[in-house]
């Protein structure tokens, strides 16, 4: 029989657009076997999926995005198979949650300051869950008619140059490995389609368990050198959908991007190790 397992793919609980229920029913509606919710920086969504998958049914891999960065390198981390009630990582997920409302508020009023008619409480309106961030804002700012869409209110409003910037909070990328180590779980390199080979080799010596070589941003030979890249240093590679929501036309439209079933067992393989 034909099998998909997507591991990577976004709720409410961080800035997808699709609540769990939603997301469950899309995968069962698209035939995904196995489905890994790594929000951003929370597992919350994944302990939602828990309880309303026991009339789905499907494999629940536990699963987050943790964001790091090295020098000036923004690098995201899937980590799989955690334990979601590691006390480590509850506590630095819950240190993250304050981290990004105080950012958003920051911003929030780094905008009042140019002149832009918003508040916290707008924002609080469009975040669904407990995880704040930009995405966040910008919906805030389309809704209040003020930007047209993502593309802009990131371009006029909230992009990295822009008057309302706020610095992230990040760990390094080691550090972020060692914490899903220490919460039982491996570590894969998150979409690396857009670095050159040299940066992911580079990134690849902090003790990745694997990369992600499918995903909706890597054409398909990219992914056959990122696949490459991987069988080098003797990884197996993940992928998925990254699947947030936001249009019917959404690039990593959920069921499009996927592991085979030799694909997820050379994953599952790594935790049984």
């Amino acid at each position: 029989m034909f099998f998909k397992a997507d591991l990577h793919t976004h709720t409410t609980h961080s800035d997808g657009w699709l609540s769990v229920e939603s997301l469950l029913r899309r995968a069962i509606l698209n035939k995904i076997d196995v489905l890994a919710i790594t929000d951003h920086d929370t597992v919350s969504g994944f302990i939602e999926a828990c309880e309303r998958n026991k009339k789905y049914g499907l494999k629940l891999v536990p699963g987050i995005e943790l964001s790091s960065q090295l020098e000036q390198l923004e690098v995201h981390i899937l980590g799989y198979f955690i334990d979601v009630n590691n006390p480590e990582l509850t506590n630095y997920t819950a240190e993250l949650k304050q981290n990004r409302y105080n950012r958003c508020q920051k911003i929030v009023a780094n905008l009042q300051h140019e002149g832009i008619e918003i508040s916290i409480e707008d924002v609080e309106k469009e975040c669904k869950g407990d995880m704040f961030g930009r995405p966040h804002i910008a919906k805030a700012l389309i809704r209040k008619k003020i930007a047209k869409n993502f593309t802009h209110a990131f371009r006029d409003f909230l992009g990295n140059n822009s008057p309302a910037y706020e610095k992230k909070f990040f760990i390094t990328p080691a550090d972020a490995i060692s914490l899903i180590h220490r919460a039982g779980g491996i570590a894969s390199l998150a979409h690396p389609g857009n670095f050159s080979d040299e940066t992911v080799e580079m990134l690849l010596s902090e003790k990745f368990d694997a990369l992600e070589a499918v995903h909706p941003s890597h054409s398909s030979p990219r992914r056959q050198q990122l696949v490459e890249i991987a069988r080098k240093h003797g990884l197996p590679y993940s992928g998925g959908s990254d699947f947030h929501g936001g249009s019917a036309t959404d690039r990593g439209y959920i069921g499009s991007f996927y592991l085979s079933k030799p694909e997820f067992a050379a994953i599952q393989a790594l935790v049984e190790k």
